[in-house]
């Protein structure tokens, strides 16, 4: 059983065990949080308006995807566990008795945790919703699987897909208990059917679209479904105010791949949209302010609706709150506040945006790199405490971080505002005619690699996108006297920087044990064994998290177009 790491608390702190927790637990860092404002937790070394702090709550977990407060204090946490099924968990945490309990064990990838308007604690899996009850009981600290604290979960709703490339079931209640369920797309940009005038996965295989599942009052059941919107590719956080959902998009990912004119890097913008009922976002069809993609070139994009907010290419936004709380400023009563997960420039932070305008106000939390904060960030569900600090959950730290804001609330003596959304910076590339690594990407900034080919093979994308950009911070070895800081050679892999033949020949003709990194050919072997967790006992690369399902498509591609 896995002692509980829960750094902040309001009560004395104790483990999972019910032993007091002495200061020779705490690293360094710890301690000197101890004597900070943030009080207990170690302070993440991050750039945030003044007099706020990120600190972390607890830790120990193995993919924590969503997050939600109950009125008590108490913090429910879905882990999802990785992206093998079946190894996700529900845990709760008492901050009162410093208690991390796992609630449900062996989960299939729970990705989404709320509490309903009936008081029973929903979650979403692949494929289905499930929900139990939750006891004002506090778990024992003794007790690290506590089943007086929860019921036996019970579907609510089933039949979900779950094939593609976006298996994972987010939600959202209305004001009447109804639900909003994202029902992600199957593939990235329905290239099967380019150039056809329809995408059948977004007609009738009913893919990339929100339904809604009207709650009978009566019987507290979910009845059939409706499609409320459609050309909505992959909407992973969503928000309903009292009157209008709003719904974070993940847009699609190689636009150059169908047109080479276009600038994958850049295009198209991830997006905010007000979803109202019938109308359709563009997906596959139209990307960006109505504008048609490279594979579907007649579509009538005018007819599509606009999106409410524009984001950075790749950010990734996937969660979002409406900030109602009463710690924070006055400037951020109502405002959004977004999660951007992207391991790119663009993503790594928190914003706030505007719910009326859509205006991006400003960051929130960024500078969140493994230069500056020694990990880099990437939140993902968040979720307002009862005292009005914000919870988040960081899926590949493995962490449930908190930020709270202890500054004044009137104007400073110059007439500004205290705590105010830092302005937004646009990010700087290392080499303005190579936009493919940015500052802030785990590759180190004085790598200025060359431009990738218009129409890259699988493995220069290899390269790029995961060499480069993801396994280069722990496997790079460096040529020369530059300084790059944090870069290390784990594992006796040293991956060369921007340079795809080499470790090409690197990976095909040595490893551990005498055995090749890669098989030519073959989805087996050290590397792919360890990105897919197929074995036991080896560790999981990358160790921060499992390969997206995109980027785990893209190494299988990548092994299976080299000769053996």
């Amino acid at each position: 059983m896995q002692v509980a790491k829960i750094f902040w608390r309001v009560a004395p702190m104790v483990s999972a065990l019910g032993m007091v927790l002495s200061s020779s637990a705490f690293s360094q860092a710890n301690k000197d949080s101890l004597k900070s404002e943030c009080g207990a937790g170690q302070r993440l070394n991050v750039e945030t308006p003044a007099g706020f702090c990120l600190v972390v709550v607890a830790e120990g977990f193995k993919f924590p995807r969503s997050i939600t407060a109950l009125a008590d204090g108490r913090i429910l946490v879905a882990d999802m566990g990785g992206w093998t099924p079946g190894r996700g968990a529900v845990w709760i945490l008492d901050t009162v008795q410093a208690a991390k309990t796992q609630l449900l064990e062996k989960v299939d990838r729970p990705s989404h945790i709320a509490v309903g308007p009936d008081g029973y604690v929903y979650f979403g899996t692949p494929g289905d919703i499930r929900r139990f009850k939750i006891s004002a009981q506090r778990a024992s600290p003794t007790a690290p699987k506590s089943k007086s604290v929860a019921s036996d979960p019970e579907i609510v709703i089933k039949d979900l897909p779950t094939t593609g490339r976006h298996p994972l079931t987010v939600f959202e209640f209305d004001g009447n208990g109804g639900l909003f369920v994202n029902v992600g797309s199957e593939s990235d940009n329905c290239e099967a059917d380019a150039k056809k005038s329809q995408c059948y996965e977004a007609e009738a295989g009913g893919r990339g679209v929100i339904r809604y599942y009207p709650r009978d009052k009566a019987t507290g059941a979910y009845r059939s479904f409706e499609v409320f919107g459609r050309g909505l590719r992959n909407s992973m956080a969503m928000v309903w105010d009292g009157d209008r959902l709003f719904a974070a998009e993940n847009s699609r990912d190689d636009i150059e791949k169908a047109d080479p004119r276009l600038n994958g890097d850049l295009l198209p913008p991830d997006e905010i949209n007000i979803v109202v009922g019938g109308k359709h976002y563009g997906w596959p069809y139209c990307y960006s302010d109505r504008k048609n993609s490279p594979e579907f070139p007649d579509y009538q994009c005018t007819a599509t609706a606009q999106p409410f907010t524009e984001l950075p290419a790749h950010s990734a936004p996937l969660g979002m709150v409406l900030y109602k709380g009463a710690m924070f400023p006055g400037h951020y009563q109502g405002k959004l506040l977004v999660a951007l997960h992207g391991y790119r420039a663009t993503g790594h932070r928190i914003i706030a945006v505007d719910p009326d305008g859509g205006a991006v106000i400003g960051d929130v939390v960024r500078q969140w790199t493994k230069q500056s904060a020694g990990k880099q960030g990437a939140p993902v569900g968040m979720a307002v405490a009862p005292d009005g600090a914000l919870l988040i959950a960081d899926d590949k730290n493995k962490r449930v971080l908190r930020l709270s804001y202890s500054g004044p609330r009137v104007a400073s003596s110059s007439g500004a505002s205290q705590g105010s959304p830092l302005r937004v910076v646009a990010p700087v590339f290392v080499n303005a005619q190579n936009p493919q690594i940015p500052t802030g990407d785990i590759s180190p900034k004085s790598i200025a690699c060359p431009p990738i080919p218009a129409r890259p093979t699988a493995g220069q994308k290899v390269q790029t996108m995961i060499f480069d950009r993801i396994c280069f911070g722990c496997h790079g070895q460096v040529e020369d006297s530059r300084n790059m800081s944090g870069i290390g050679q784990a594992g006796r892999l040293a991956l060369f920087p921007c340079d795809y033949q080499k470790n090409l020949n690197l990976l095909t003709s040595s490893g551990p044990d005498e055995s090749r990194w890669i098989t030519p050919g073959s989805e087996r072997g050290p590397l792919m064994d360890r990105i897919h967790a197929k074995r036991t006992g080896l560790p999981v690369m990358p160790p921060t998290g499992e390969l997206s399902p995109e980027l785990r498509e893209l190494m299988n591609e990548w092994v299976k177009s080299l000769k053996r």
